[in-house]
């Protein structure tokens, strides 16, 4: 007898155990005949019936069981879903401050190197004038000089004795040049 019972409950759970582990939408109908002939019906009448209760239990909950692993499950993966869009939000914003904090620097480099530029254009023009301005004082100094007027003159004189068994000579020669450019 009470291997009987134990057969018919072990038979509903293997049965049943699929369903505890699914994530699907669950139906359970159990439907038990237990057609008994015996010389004692009242036992075995109650025995049918408890197998019967048993049988519906165990479907409702089985189905019990379903409905509240499904409601879990929605319950998690909504959780991840918001876990998920919450993430995604805050790496969104995180890239739009990065994106915005170059832009930042760009600028802020554009506008250095635009400054820097205007300095060296300043440094180098002031340098420029000042030798423009030295190379020609220094060049009208030449012009001055080379124009001055100016004098070259030569004195000389010279003289030659020559002498021989048949005579002696003396030359003297003397020259005076002046060349004056004015």
């Amino acid at each position: 007898m009470k291997l009987l019972k134990h057969s018919l409950i072990g038979a509903a759970l293997l049965v049943a155990s699929p369903v505890l582990f699914a994530n699907t939408a669950i139906s359970a109908n159990s439907s038990t005949n237990v057609a008994v002939q015996a010389q004692t019906p009242g036992v075995l009448n109650n025995l049918g019936q408890d197998i019967k209760t048993i049988a519906h239990k165990t479907g409702d909950t089985v189905v019990q069981g379903a409905e509240h692993t499904k409601e879990a499950s929605q319950e998690k993966w909504d959780t991840t879903k918001d876990k998920v869009a919450e993430i995604k939000a805050t790496q969104e914003a995180k890239a739009e401050e990065h994106k915005q904090s170059l832009h930042d620097d760009a600028e802020k480099s554009h506008d250095l190197l635009k400054s820097k530029t205007e300095q060296s254009k300043k440094f180098a023009s002031d340098k420029s004038e000042k030798t423009k301005s030295y190379l020609k004082s220094k060049n009208q100094k030449l012009k001055d000089h080379i124009n001055q007027p100016r004098s070259a003159g030569f004195d000389g004189e010279g003289s030659a004795q020559v002498k021989t068994p048949v005579g002696s000579a003396e030359i003297k020669t003397s020259a005076k040049t002046e060349v004056s450019k004015k």
